[in-house]
């Protein structure tokens, strides 16, 4: 997948995400787009930064790496007395697509 079009995905999954999580009321699609957002994009954003080759081993360090900054953004916030899961999910798409608008630029200056 090219930097550009991870940049759209990013964005639009982390769009979605919010959508689901603040505008639709508890439900089976609710969980889905949320819980399908926090298992892979937060890794897949560090996984791409890397340029980790192999769209396999992309997944499973995505997956991975989704679920430790997840458990380490969760842990900072609760020893700060700070939990709150929608901030955590707000920062976590935040992250998301500033990680892919970071490899977009740094792939639009390496082709230049």
């Amino acid at each position: 997948m090219t930097p550009r079009n991870w940049a759209t995905t990013a964005l639009v999954a982390s769009l979605a995400a919010l959508v689901a999580a603040f505008a639709l009321p508890p439900g089976p699609v609710r969980a889905i787009v949320t819980i399908g957002f926090l298992l892979v994009f937060p890794g897949m954003a560090i996984v791409r930064l890397l340029g980790v080759p192999g769209t396999l081993t992309q997944l499973v360090l995505a997956v991975a790496l989704s679920v430790a900054v997840e458990t380490a953004a969760t842990l900072v916030m609760v020893y700060t007395h700070a939990w709150s899961p929608d901030v955590l999910l707000v920062i976590l798409c935040a992250g998301c697509c500033l990680a892919a608008l970071a490899e977009t630029r740094r792939a639009g200056v390496a082709t230049t």
